[in-house]
């Protein structure tokens, strides 16, 4: 296993850049784009046996602002990933802490069982209504804990309410997976397509972020990116660390040239920005 240090350079997170807008959330144009490729970048990593145990907006950047790749997601940080395929082929037991990533857990791991790879969807899946539905509650946008109080205390029916059937339906999906059952990532991806087609919105490529904006919204987008690629710079120069504990590792330090792909798509969409990437 070899834990490699990728120093390639992309925009600020979906965090970020929802924080940016007036009232912290996206249309529901630019939130079913993002979906589209989540599901992807979340398939992709799955494909090689990984999970992630920390799918949150914090952790899924777009290109930097106005480059051509500026309409991509990227997964990025994968130090609490873990393989979920032993080297004996069996799914993994490690009951290890998902750390870092409460507030947007799957409700089963919320009451205690590992992470598997319906969780990494399901957490996507409480993205996706905060991305609809915006930060409202009564905690703090930063703290971001309104999602992880609602999934457990309230039904999904109203946790999705005012937003489309579809997402209900997705998250029900998510939960309603066996342990050791794959998701099906195209049903996934249809069910927002669905919506997406049924509100007759475009298939562009427009998102959110691309909107006409004042000079002191895009100095203040640009500064944020600039901020954080030098934090994040800084946390990778700290350390490397492998997804599980105890495994021996080597350190990289090198640019990925020529991305490899997968049935899921490119594997450069699989988390850069200067941050950790585990490969086999």
């Amino acid at each position: 296993m070899v834990c490699l240090w990728v120093a390639w350079s992309l925009g600020p997170s979906l965090d970020s850049v929802i924080e940016t807008t007036k009232e912290g959330e996206f249309n529901p144009k630019t939130t079913l784009q993002i979906m589209d490729q989540v599901i992807t970048r979340i398939q992709a990593l799955h494909e090689r046996q990984w999970i992630h145990r920390g799918i949150k907006p914090d952790n899924f950047c777009i290109g930097p602002i106005g480059s051509k790749s500026e309409d991509m997601v990227y997964l990025i940080d994968f130090d609490d990933a873990y393989k979920y395929i032993s080297p004996y082929g069996n799914h993994s037991r490690d009951w290890g802490d998902n750390q870092g990533n409460w507030n947007w857990t799957s409700l089963a791991v919320d009451e205690g069982r590992q992470t598997i790879r319906w969780d990494d969807m399901e957490s996507a899946g409480y993205m996706a209504v905060n991305f609809l539905k915006g930060w409202h509650g009564d905690s703090s946008r930063n703290s971001h804990s309104t999602m992880g109080s609602a999934e457990k205390d309230t039904s999904l029916d109203d946790l999705c309410k005012d937003v489309p059937q579809e997402f209900i339906t997705y998250l029900a999906y998510c939960r309603s997976l066996e342990y050791t059952q794959q998701p099906d990532y195209d049903y996934c991806r249809r069910l927002f397509q669905q919506v997406f087609e049924r509100e007759g919105f475009r298939d562009d490529g427009v998102y959110d972020w691309m909107a006409p904006q004042s000079a002191g919204e895009s100095e203040k987008l640009i500064g944020q990116l600039s901020s954080d690629d030098v934090e994040n710079s800084e946390q990778s120069e700290e350390s490397c660390s492998s997804a599980g504990s105890g495994a021996d590792t080597t350190v990289e330090h090198s640019l990925i040239s020529q991305p490899e792909t997968t049935e899921a798509g490119p594997s450069q969409c699989l988390g850069f920005k200067t941050r950790h990437v585990i490969r086999d």
